[in-house]
């Protein structure tokens, strides 16, 4: 049993390190992104509005949808919607679409900026983090 909980405890941790991954992303990308898509700079504060106020929203319903379908389907599906989030972010060509891509993705994270630098930061830009 001590076993499963260790196992069980890694797994809500990679969990939650995967959910928070790219959230703060978002913020280090853009001084490179912004000039590539030919946006305004003061675009990502609106961007930023969207998904703080869609993350809001999601966790005032994330008991209800927990409580409904439970724990792992829900992290499961947490886990492939922001994974979509990022795909999305390196295909995004235009402002509406990051503006979409508000929805999966999440605010706060602390390692998703450490990526984000590093991959700038070696010269892989903004698209390969």
């Amino acid at each position: 049993m001590r076993n499963m909980s260790g196992f069980l405890l890694v797994v809500i941790y990679l969990g939650f390190v995967s959910l928070g991954l790219p959230d703060g992303t978002f913020g280090i990308a853009w001084p490179a992104m912004y000039p590539e898509l030919a946006l305004p700079i003061g675009l990502a504060g609106t961007i930023i509005i969207v998904g703080t106020l869609l993350s809001g929203a999601s966790g005032f319903i994330s008991g209800r949808v927990t409580s409904r379908f439970g724990t792992g389907p829900v992290v499961m599906a947490s886990c492939l919607l922001t994974g979509l989030g990022l795909v999305a972010m390196g295909c995004a060509h235009e402002g509406l679409t990051l503006y979409l891509i508000s929805v999966p993705l999440g605010i706060g994270a602390t390692l998703g900026p450490l990526v984000m630098g590093y991959a700038i930061g070696v010269g892989l830009g903004w698209l390969a983090a």
